[in-house]
Formats: structure tokens, sequence, C-alpha cells
């Protein structure tokens, strides 16, 4: 994760590469428990769909935010 900065937050870096396309790009949360991943537009929006794009991304971070705080 991070490490707690001195107002109580957690304190992170996170990398965005521009890969092939101009939608296309490689994240790393620079954890190295954590793979790197592509994140991408579909075709029909100019990307090449070689990931999940901003909107699934938000959805799933969103729905796991919910249930996280619901389970636990």
């Amino acid at each position: 994760m991070g490490e707690k900065s001195k107002n109580g937050y957690l304190d992170f870096e996170i990398d965005l590469k521009l890969k092939e396309s101009p939608f296309q790009f490689e994240v790393d949360f620079k954890v190295p428990e954590v793979e790197k991943f592509v994140v991408d537009e579909p075709p029909d929006t100019g990307g090449e769909g070689k990931g999940s794009n901003a909107s699934r991304l938000l959805a799933s971070a969103t729905g796991f935010c919910l249930i996280a705080n619901i389970a636990f």
C-alpha cells in the first residue's frame, strides 16, 4: 500500500505509460505484489479494446468499495 503521511492519509504513487494507441495506457501501482495492467477504450470509441476502460474500472472500484464496507 502506502505509508501514512503526517496528515494521516496514505501516500502512494501510480505510473501511467502511453502504449501503442492514443487511448491505451499501462498502469503501474508501484507495489511489487500487484501486476501492471493495460487500460484501453473499445474499438468503437477509438481504442483497441486491449483492456478495461475508465468507466469499467470506476464501476468495479465503486462496487468493491461498497461491498467491502457492507461485508466487513
